[in-house]
């Protein structure tokens, strides 16, 4: 039986049409050749053993991304100030881990083996604090 991954319909294989998506463990793409449920590679061909490599490339090595991919990047924010009112409230700048590829932000895990860049202090604004009375 070769089932659609499309439809959940069940039919024989040899009933099955051409190219119909279906399901064989390890793979990402497999589809129905000659009622056969065939696996597909990363370079669209048939049977081909071609996958991608840690880096995204189809048969690469693994090689092409280098070390890392992943690495900090300051993103010309700060948190909020650590105090709503007072002469001595500061914020500091935010940095996320980044994959270079993509450019998303990621987990910090992944840029664990990276240094962090360091933090820039900022002193916040002078707010005078309300005073507060006790009756």
């Amino acid at each position: 039986m070769c089932r659609s991954l499309k439809s959940g319909e069940e039919k024989e294989l040899e009933k099955m049409t051409d190219g119909t998506a279906c399901f064989i463990e390890g793979y990402n793409k497999s589809i129905c050749v000659n009622g056969i449920c065939q696996h597909v590679g990363c370079d669209g061909i048939v049977q081909s053993n071609a996958r991608y490599d840690p880096c995204g490339i189809c048969g690469g090595t693994g090689e092409s991304c280098g070390r890392t991919i992943f690495q900090w990047m300051d993103t010309k924010q700060f948190s909020p100030c650590d105090a709503t009112c007072g002469p001595n409230a500061y914020r500091v700048s935010v940095s996320v881990c980044q994959n270079v590829r993509n450019e998303r932000v990621v987990p910090e895990r992944l840029c664990a083996d990276q240094p962090r860049p360091r933090p820039v202090v900022e002193k916040c604004p002078h707010i005078i604090c309300p005073s507060q009375s006790f009756e």
